[in-house]
């Protein structure tokens, strides 16, 4: 039994053994769970070492998705549809009516972006993302995991599943 996630991390690489070139299959449907954060920008001024001010130029960003995504290899392209969550990390107000941040709000999803993956990574819409890929079934992967930044600094986690 591994006892912690740390010597699970040291475990990792010796199931993938050096050398091994096989790129993972992903192919048809999967269920996909993805969420981005963008961390918050909070600004403090200090007057003669007393907080005169805070802003906040950026409330942060948070997207949760849940969708079926169609991974065509032939075509290059994912098609996902589901719903989606979306709104700002941090809700700001004073007393004086100044505000920063979006609530969260829900709705559909339905967007297609190009694709591809290697044996190290995959890239969906731009944004190379580090793959931990499951078990094969029937010529395609069962499962995997993807880590990622995106072009607006943002982590990006996405986990898909047959």
């Amino acid at each position: 039994m591994i006892k912690s996630f740390r010597a699970a991390m040291f475990l990792l690489p010796a199931a993938c053994p050096a050398g091994a070139t096989t790129v993972p299959v992903i192919s048809g449907k999967y269920f996909i769970s993805a969420v981005s954060v963008c961390q918050p920008q909070i600004q403090v001024t200090y007057t003669s070492g007393t907080v005169s001010g805070i802003s906040v130029p950026f409330a942060g960003s948070m997207l949760n998705t849940a969708a079926v995504g169609d991974f065509n290899a032939s075509t290059g392209k994912v098609s996902l549809s589901g719903a989606a969550n979306t709104g700002s990390v941090l809700l700001f107000s004073d007393n004086i009516g100044h505000s920063a941040g979006t609530p969260f709000a829900g709705g559909p999803v339905k967007v297609k972006y190009a694709w591809s993956n290697t044996d190290t990574s995959v890239t969906i819409n731009g944004v190379v993302f580090q793959p931990v890929y499951g078990h094969e079934k029937n010529g395609a992967v069962e499962s995997f995991m993807l880590e990622g930044i995106d072009s607006g600094s943002c982590s990006v986690t996405i986990s898909a599943t047959k």
